[in-house]
């Protein structure tokens, strides 16, 4: 619920009907993606590195994994991290999903 005030929060850029659908879909999923942030930075009383939350407009993942979004608006998982055979680089990778959240389920978003 506080995710939805958040985003009602947020002013409307004026523009069109599809404009503005668009932008608080935007805010919506990215104030939610912080609530999620918060919670399992918190969660059980300790900060989780082993959990991520990854969304379009957060970019403090893409140095690990190189991209900021996963498959949808919001992804919740579990990653690892394993030793490259050649270079011995370290390399993340998601282990288990724990929430996977998607804003649009029509068929045509134009």
């Amino acid at each position: 619920m506080v995710s939805f005030k958040n985003a009602q929060a947020e002013r409307d850029v004026v523009a069109s009907t599809q404009v503005v659908h668009q932008d608080r879909v935007r805010h919506w999923v990215e104030s939610l993606a912080d609530q999620l942030r918060r919670y399992y930075e918190a969660w059980p009383g300790k900060i989780n590195p082993d959990i991520r939350v990854f969304s379009k407009d957060y970019d403090k993942n893409k140095r690990d994994f190189g991209l900021n979004e996963y498959l949808y608006d919001i992804l919740v998982c579990r990653v690892g991290k394993v030793t490259s055979a050649k270079q011995g680089k370290e390399l993340c990778y998601i282990r288990k999903a724990i929430w996977q959240v998607e804003s649009e389920f029509a068929l045509d978003t134009r």
